[in-house]
């Protein structure tokens, strides 16, 4: 070893008077990766680049830091291109800088091999205890979201769950399970276990959707986003970060112009199917029903929140407003429960490989089925670590209302299937025109005399006719196959138009024979389809 004295100076590192670099290189933190058994698999040391104006480069990581290829490593410094004397000066400094430090160490889980780059952290006690369990101190813990918890006692914890449970039955209490799966999702994986699904709390407005998502998915307001059509890549990347949890898409509504619709189903099936990457969080949607191919609506746990704020009484809102209030008791309980299932992974491992068959029940064919018993195995490992918590009855209202969602995920899905196929498309219109869906679009008294009597026709609008059918089906619907048929049929009046309207003062209208429709179903009750 030379005996020279290294310094930063204004314009780089020496070594005495002789010029080495315009920087030096500074130890981070030694990072252990470990599997879910806790066995160490892998040792990497995080080193990083100092310039002379205090301004540090990416950090880096080495598997020895006693050799380096700078060559590689270091190119955003500017001086990457060393000679061999140089390379070995920087690395004698290295080691002068390395010799009295205590490396800060950092736990990292993997699964299969594969790192969870950004686990989640939770803070308590001062200590941020990763998935597994182990502790980490806060200087390493760099870009991972912090979740900070407040704690609450047992008590607490069970007046707030058991309320949570019971204030909506299909809607909180299966939303709880959502975020448990989440947690086990890591676990899952490792197992050979995907979990590729996603959860959408669909519903009219004013019926709370946003306020139940808010309560049990956001301890950090990174966690809620906006449904945009360009923000799928910022949806990815918060995702990414907060692995392990949930986070929340709020908002969706859907739009008519193709090429609107055609980028919004883009960003749901992206976001569908980057839910199967096991560093990657549950994603959460709230709006109303998810439009898209039916392998994206396939995907989903449809949570339909049919009750609207008028529908609440004094004693229902003022028990929501104390579940807003003092949520900091639901994130403790995710706390509690990802430290009890990553300090006995071997007891967590067994629940789930003796409730395994809820994955393939098979009863409706759908993937709704084999979610459904993700949400199930969820629910018997909360069982498990909780049964002194709550009542035996609640239990198996969690699993009646996993069962009801999946009833009404099949219908949805049967709907949308049926509707690829020859459908009676006139009953269907005729039913979604009793029931007011479809509204009239022009007055008689605007309409030039161009039919004996007007009354016998309904002058709707292409969008209106498809809003309509849309919000009657509960589904997104190809209005030019309802279209052709109603013109097959002769129930239609057009102008040699190839897209089956009439125009009338610049406008073009769907000209529909509602009294022949009527003639020919007047005797049919509202049918679902």
């Amino acid at each position: 070893m030379l005996n020279l004295k290294y310094s930063m100076k204004h314009d780089g590192l020496y070594a005495g008077e002789l010029y080495i670099a315009n920087f030096r290189i500074s130890p981070v933190s030694k990072v252990r990766k470990v599997d879910l058994d806790g066995h160490i698999i892998d040792i990497q040391y995080q080193l990083q680049a100092i310039f002379p104006d205090n301004s540090k480069g990416k950090i880096i990581s080495v598997k020895d830091y006693k050799k380096i290829n700078y060559s590689s490593i270091w190119e955003q410094c500017i001086d990457a291109t060393l000679s061999a004397k140089q390379k070995k000066m920087l690395l004698e400094d290295l080691q002068i800088n390395l010799q009295n430090i205590e490396w800060t160490e950092t736990t990292v889980l993997t699964t299969n091999g594969l790192v969870h780059e950004n686990p989640c952290v939770f803070v308590y006690d001062k200590n941020h205890i990763i998935h597994d369990d182990r502790t980490t101190s806060y200087e390493s813990v760099g870009d991972m979201p912090v979740f900070n918890i407040k704690e609450a006692d047992k008590e607490s914890i069970i007046n707030y769950i058991n309320q949570l449970l019971g204030f909506y039955p299909e809607v909180t209490d299966v939303l709880l399970m959502v975020h448990l799966l989440a947690q086990l999702k890591p676990l899952l994986n490792s197992m050979g276990e995907t979990v590729d699904c996603m959860a959408s709390l669909i519903g009219k407005s004013r019926s709370l959707k946003t306020t139940y998502a808010d309560i049990l998915t956001v301890n950090s307001p990174e966690q809620m986003l906006k449904f945009t059509i360009d923000n799928a890549k910022k949806a990815k990347d918060v995702s990414h970060k907060y692995n392990g949890h949930c986070i929340c898409v709020d908002d969706y509504h859907r739009v008519n112009q193709k090429y609107l619709k055609d980028k919004q189903n883009d960003m749901l099936d992206f976001l569908a199917r980057n839910t199967n990457n096991p560093n990657n969080a549950f994603v959460v949607i709230t709006g109303e029903y998810i439009d898209g191919i039916v392998s994206l609506q396939d995907r989903l746990i449809q949570i339909n929140v049919r009750k609207c704020k008028g529908d609440f009484n004094k004693e229902q809102l003022a028990l929501l407003n104390n579940l807003q209030k003092n949520k900091y008791i639901l994130h403790y309980f995710y706390y509690d429960f990802s430290k009890k299932v990553y300090s006995d992974i071997s007891s967590t491992k067994k629940i789930i490989e003796e409730n395994i068959h809820e994955l393939y029940t098979n009863s409706t064919g759908y993937r709704i089925d084999r979610n459904a018993g993700l949400l199930k195995i969820a629910a018997k490992v909360f069982k498990n670590l909780y049964s002194d918590y709550l009542s035996c009855d609640m239990y198996g209202n969690i699993e009646n209302s996993i069962n009801n969602i999946v009833k009404s995920q099949a219908i949805h899905m049967n709907r949308i299937e049926e509707l690829e196929y020859n459908q009676d498309w006139a009953l269907i219109i005729y039913n979604a025109i009793n029931k007011r869906y479809v509204p009239e679009q022009i007055e008689y008294s605007r309409i030039k005399q161009m039919f004996t009597d007007n009354k016998d026709i309904l002058y709707v609008t292409p969008l209106a006719l498809e809003t309509g059918l849309e919000k009657y089906l509960e589904c997104s619907i190809n209005v030019e196959q309802a279209v052709k048929y109603l013109y097959k049929k002769q129930l239609l009046y057009t102008d040699n138009s190839t897209a089956l309207t009439i125009k009338r003062d610049g406008t073009r209208y769907y000209a529909i024979k509602i009294t022949v429709l009527q003639y020919y179903y007047k005797n049919h009750s509202d049918v679902a389809v």
